[in-house]
């Protein structure tokens, strides 16, 4: 019974932390995070995916959230080198948009997130 209660307890507390993260207001809105779930901190962050390979030890793996989707919606835009090389492999070429949206991406980015969505 002391475990659950305690889980209740930390859970809690996450809960109240969220709702104080400044980071989880949107100004435009003028919302703040609202905890509506106990159990919001372990929906969070879910990991559905897991990219490696066999080498994992030998190589630096690291990843650049740049697309994401949500309920069959694409959030993101901009190409990555790989994709511009192929467009240019087939004499296509990379729409300037998607240059744009990769300048103003970096423009804002954080550390292995670049991400613009207009």
């Amino acid at each position: 019974v002391s475990l659950y209660v305690s889980m209740s307890m930390a859970k809690n507390f996450q809960s109240i932390f969220v709702e104080w993260d400044l980071g989880m207001y949107h100004e435009e809105s003028d919302t703040p995070a609202k905890v509506k779930t106990m159990a919001l901190n372990e929906e969070l962050g879910q990991i559905s995916h897991v990219f490696s390979d066999k080498t994992g030890t030998l190589t630096c793996n690291v990843m650049d959230f740049r697309k994401c989707s949500i309920a069959g919606v694409s959030y993101g835009k901009g190409i990555t080198a790989i994709g511009a090389a192929a467009l240019q492999r087939r004499g296509e070429p990379v729409p300037v948009e998607a240059l744009e949206a990769n300048h103003k991406a970096r423009e804002h980015a954080v550390p292995h997130v670049t991400f613009y969505d207009p």
